[in-house]
Protein backbone atom coordinates (compact mmCIF):
# COMPACT_ATOMS: atom_id res chain seq x y z
CA UNK A 1 0.00 0.00 0.00
CA UNK A 2 1.37 3.40 -0.99
CA UNK A 3 1.56 6.58 1.02
CA UNK A 4 -1.71 7.97 2.29
CA UNK A 5 -2.66 11.33 0.81
CA UNK A 6 -4.38 13.82 3.08
CA UNK A 7 -7.58 15.39 1.83
CA UNK A 8 -7.77 19.15 1.51
CA UNK A 9 -10.61 21.25 2.85
CA UNK A 10 -12.21 21.72 -0.56
CA UNK A 11 -12.21 18.00 -1.27
CA UNK A 12 -13.80 17.24 2.08
CA UNK A 13 -16.46 19.90 1.46
CA UNK A 14 -17.27 18.39 -1.96
CA UNK A 15 -17.56 14.88 -0.51
CA UNK A 16 -19.82 16.05 2.32
CA UNK A 17 -21.96 18.02 -0.15
CA UNK A 18 -22.42 14.95 -2.36
CA UNK A 19 -23.34 12.78 0.63
CA UNK A 20 -25.83 15.46 1.75
CA UNK A 21 -27.52 15.54 -1.68
CA UNK A 22 -27.86 11.76 -1.80
CA UNK A 23 -29.14 11.55 1.79
CA UNK A 24 -31.68 14.32 1.14
CA UNK A 25 -32.98 12.50 -1.93
CA UNK A 26 -33.55 9.28 0.00
CA UNK A 27 -34.96 11.19 2.97
CA UNK A 28 -37.65 12.82 0.85
CA UNK A 29 -38.52 9.49 -0.76
CA UNK A 30 -38.91 7.85 2.65
CA UNK A 31 -41.03 10.75 3.95
CA UNK A 32 -43.39 10.33 0.99
CA UNK A 33 -43.48 6.54 1.30
CA UNK A 34 -43.58 6.00 5.07
CA UNK A 35 -44.86 9.31 6.41
CA UNK A 36 -43.52 12.04 8.64
CA UNK A 37 -44.89 10.85 11.98
CA UNK A 38 -43.53 7.26 11.91
CA UNK A 39 -40.12 8.49 10.78
CA UNK A 40 -40.04 11.16 13.48
CA UNK A 41 -41.03 8.70 16.21
CA UNK A 42 -38.41 6.22 15.01
CA UNK A 43 -35.81 8.97 14.97
CA UNK A 44 -36.70 10.03 18.52
CA UNK A 45 -36.44 6.43 19.73
CA UNK A 46 -33.07 6.00 18.03
CA UNK A 47 -31.75 9.27 19.47
CA UNK A 48 -32.85 8.25 22.96
CA UNK A 49 -31.22 4.83 22.67
CA UNK A 50 -27.93 6.20 21.37
CA UNK A 51 -27.68 9.07 23.85
CA UNK A 52 -28.15 6.52 26.63
CA UNK A 53 -25.52 4.28 25.05
CA UNK A 54 -23.11 7.21 24.75
CA UNK A 55 -23.74 8.29 28.35
CA UNK A 56 -23.11 4.76 29.62
CA UNK A 57 -19.97 4.47 27.50
CA UNK A 58 -18.61 7.73 28.88
CA UNK A 59 -19.48 6.68 32.42
CA UNK A 60 -17.73 3.32 32.21
CA UNK A 61 -14.69 4.47 30.24
CA UNK A 62 -13.90 7.64 32.17
CA UNK A 63 -15.22 6.97 35.64
CA UNK A 64 -17.66 9.89 35.50
CA UNK A 65 -20.02 9.90 38.49
CA UNK A 66 -23.34 8.23 37.76
CA UNK A 67 -25.29 11.41 38.59
CA UNK A 68 -23.78 13.05 35.52
CA UNK A 69 -24.96 10.14 33.38
CA UNK A 70 -28.50 10.55 34.73
CA UNK A 71 -28.37 14.29 33.98
CA UNK A 72 -27.28 13.63 30.40
CA UNK A 73 -29.83 10.87 29.79
CA UNK A 74 -32.88 12.41 31.44
CA UNK A 75 -33.67 15.13 28.82
CA UNK A 76 -33.92 12.47 26.13
CA UNK A 77 -36.47 10.53 28.17
CA UNK A 78 -38.80 13.41 29.00
CA UNK A 79 -41.77 13.98 26.70
CA UNK A 80 -41.90 17.19 24.68
CA UNK A 81 -43.77 19.98 26.44
CA UNK A 82 -46.02 20.87 23.48
CA UNK A 83 -46.72 19.16 20.21
CA UNK A 84 -46.04 20.77 16.84
CA UNK A 85 -49.75 20.96 16.08
CA UNK A 86 -50.38 22.77 19.38
CA UNK A 87 -47.62 25.25 18.53
CA UNK A 88 -49.11 25.88 15.09
CA UNK A 89 -52.57 26.43 16.57
CA UNK A 90 -51.34 29.09 19.00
Amino acid sequence: MGPVRRLRGGEITAILGAVNVVATYFGFRWIDKIGQRPLALGGYADMTAFILLAALGVAFMTGVPKTVVVMVASPSLSPPSRSVSALRAS
